[in-house]
């Protein structure tokens, strides 16, 4: 079995995309929706996650949220990896992108 983590950065971000490009409706239920997923950790984003952000946002060229996914990553996920189709995190060093679509 699976168990994964997560940071808040993800669902503010789901709600944003899902509100965007599905529907004002569906990203309100994104919350509940990411709660109901089994063995997955939602992790709170502290000063550390922050810090190491922009560091990773500043030397890589990432977006705010790739750079708070891949900091969540590197602090929180002992093995260092990122489930993602987002092929700019590739380049960061130190933590390794498996692409969503190979699940």
């Amino acid at each position: 079995m699976i168990k994964g983590i997560t940071s808040a950065a993800t669902i503010v971000e789901l709600n944003v995309v899902v509100k965007r490009d599905i529907s004002k409706d569906e990203g309100e239920q994104v919350l509940e929706r990411v709660r109901s997923v089994k063995n997955l950790d939602i992790i709170s984003l502290d000063f550390d996650i922050l810090e190491r952000a922009f560091e990773l946002q500043k030397q890589y060229g990432l977006g705010i949220f790739d750079s708070l996914h891949a900091s969540a990553c590197y602090l929180r996920d002992e093995n260092r990896e990122i489930i993602s189709t987002d092929k700019a995190l590739d380049g960061v060093e130190g933590i390794n992108r498996i692409d969503l679509r190979d699940y």
